[in-house]
């Protein structure tokens, strides 16, 4: 960390508008040899970015995944005498949480002072992120044309009805152990992205049939096998096992909000069971359940290990980590939130959609 910051000292900001990087520096950019500049050119400094809120636990993973530190206490032990001042003034402004910091993705590029000070008073910090900056779409859902309304009637007359719809598909059911996904983004496509993004998720399940976390699936179109056409443009056709959606401010909704957020941040298993046993973290989901969601959650990871519960959530987060990686790997869009995964029965948790393909495309 270096001594000073280049982040506005005077003014805060709320979520939600938008700022320049021209006024938020005002002219007091950071020197040239800093990372700052890898990121950006003096030609992006008239784009707006959102002003986004980092919640307290996220400022903490970051930080721990950013310095490869396992407790915040070993990122403080590295500071010197002048750095320990600047945070410890940090941590007397009592608008701390309303600056701004800036980041690219879940890297600190300006504003680790700043960040750190927030992480050990244990308040959440406003900023900016610099990935913003690249233009990224995402496949849209066909609804309303005269091939997604055929689909539509020749599967209500088969007696399928429809139990949702997301940004490029529709789900529908006949029977209560199977659901048929279509992949029906924009119109005018040949070929889907969003076909060919579910296609790797599907390959990526059959490799690894072991892992109950993963859904069975029963039969998939597209790619080497066959497909259905209507009006000559192709759709991806998907049976799976049909599973329950996860209940809101549930256990197991905050285990897939934190696991995600906690995986894009680079943070270790051991990191995220730490971090899970805390109320503090768990007030960012249900401040009311805080702490008898930690509760729970330290009766499975400090007083037996060995439950299958344990095990089946060590795994959940291992493979989310490998579908990330996965992901990054072949440029698709993270897309793990709440409800793109879902229960069994038997409680487990199980991960249905994790991707999304943006505009360069995959490789």
């Amino acid at each position: 960390m270096r001594a000073s910051e280049f982040i506005i000292e005077s003014i805060t900001y709320d979520a939600g508008n938008s700022i320049t990087l021209a006024n938020l520096y005002d002219g007091d950019y950071p020197d040239r040899d800093e990372t700052f500049w890898d990121y950006v050119s003096y030609n992006d400094f008239d784009t707006p970015l959102e002003i986004q809120t980092l919640p307290k636990h996220k400022v903490m993973i970051i930080l721990l995944s950013q310095y490869r530190a396992e407790h915040i206490d070993e990122i403080t032990d590295r500071l010197d005498g002048d750095q320990q001042e600047i945070i410890q003034s940090y941590m007397n402004d009592p608008a701390i949480s309303n600056k701004v910091i800036v980041l690219s993705g879940h890297r600190i590029i300006d504003g680790n002072h700043r960040a750190l000070a927030a992480a050990l008073k244990g308040v959440p910090i406003k900023y900016v992120d610099l990935a913003d900056l690249e233009n990224v779409t995402v496949d849209e859902a066909e609804m309303g044309t005269p091939t997604s309304n055929e689909i539509k009637n020749t599967l209500v007359k088969a007696g399928y009805t429809m139990l949702g719809d997301g940004a490029d598909s529709t789900v529908w059911t006949k029977d209560q152990g199977t659901v048929i996904k279509i992949i029906m983004p924009e119109e005018g496509e040949q070929i889907t992205k969003a076909a060919e993004t579910f296609y790797k998720f599907y390959e990526f399940c059959q490799q690894h049939k072991n892992l109950s976390c993963l859904p069975r699936f029963i039969d998939i179109g597209g790619q080497h096998h066959n497909t259905f056409e209507i009006q000559g443009k192709e759709y991806l056709q998907i049976a799976m096992e049909r599973l329950s959606p996860i209940g809101d401010n549930t256990f197991e909704e905050g285990v897939v909000w934190f696991f995600s957020d906690f995986v894009v941040g680079g943070a270790s298993w051991d990191q995220s069971d730490h971090a899970l046993g805390m109320p503090d973290t768990w007030e960012e989901y249900n401040p009311k359940m805080a702490k008898t969601l930690a509760y729970y959650w330290q009766n499975l990871s400090m007083i037996d290990t060995n439950t299958q519960k344990y095990k089946e959530l060590q795994t959940l987060y291992v493979v989310m980590q490998m579908l990330y990686k996965t992901g990054s790997i072949n440029k698709f869009g993270w897309d793990l939130h709440t409800e793109n995964a879902m229960m069994r029965n038997n409680g487990e948790i199980v991960i249905i959609d994790p991707w999304f393909n943006m505009e360069y495309g995959s490789r």
